[in-house]
């Protein structure tokens, strides 16, 4: 009797709660090892997007397109290419189709870079430059003007004004003052802070909209 060959189990993290670091002290080694080994760092799930051919591809090669060719065939058998004009809407049809594809694909592959990069973050009372995928929740997370906002955060000192246009489509700056939060994806347009993560990777803003736009993008007609 053959043997069932046995199926990892899923690794099971546990609840770490959430810490009010000190913006000028951050999180100690071990705070930040905890937190890395229990799921909580900032790594960006992987883009499923497909590519602009295979859009193209997909949007070209449909059953209804297959069908219209066919007509096509038989009219011009038949000499009667007056009839043709349906092709124009079919053609119409796939380039519309296409184009809002190809058009959400590069929104979500922008959103997709926000892990890209470093940060400043302050560790141990230390400021030092860290990999935003190394990044953990509750870091205490240095910004400035030009940084794009790598994890959502709430501010905790300082003050900034940061540009959402990415995420909301609002293009007028807004200004963030202790207590209120960035959302992952915006960039800092002037001013500087220091923030905490509190929600990393696959929970952060950027994250859950990528998710949605893939989702929601149109489907071949």
């Amino acid at each position: 009797m053959k043997q069932k060959s046995k199926q990892p189990h899923p690794r099971v993290y546990r609840q770490i709660p959430m810490l009010q670091a000190d913006p000028a002290e951050g999180l100690s080694p071990q705070e930040t090892k905890l937190r890395q080994s229990n799921g909580l760092s900032n790594i960006m799930p992987p883009s499923n997007t497909k590519s602009e051919g295979q859009i193209i591809k997909e949007n070209v090669l449909t059953f209804f397109n297959l069908i219209f060719l066919v007509l096509a065939l038989c009219l011009c058998l038949v000499g009667s290419f007056k009839n043709l004009m349906f092709l124009l809407v079919a053609a119409a049809n796939t380039v519309v189709g296409s184009f809002q594809e190809i058009r959400a694909k590069r929104a979500v592959d922008k959103l997709t870079l926000v892990a890209a990069g470093t940060a400043k973050a302050i560790r141990s009372g230390q400021r030092i430059s860290v990999r935003t995928d190394q990044l953990v929740r509750d870091d205490i997370v240095e910004f400035a003007a030009g940084d794009q906002i790598c994890a959502d955060a709430v501010v905790r000192d300082g003050q900034l004004q940061v540009n959402e246009s990415l995420l909301t489509g609002e293009a007028d700056a807004i200004t963030k003052k202790p207590g209120e939060g960035l959302l992952s994806g915006s960039f800092i347009v002037s001013g500087k802070c220091r923030a905490r993560l509190d929600q990393v990777g696959a929970d952060s803003y950027a994250a859950r909209l990528t998710l949605c736009l893939l989702y929601t993008s149109p489907s071949p007609r």
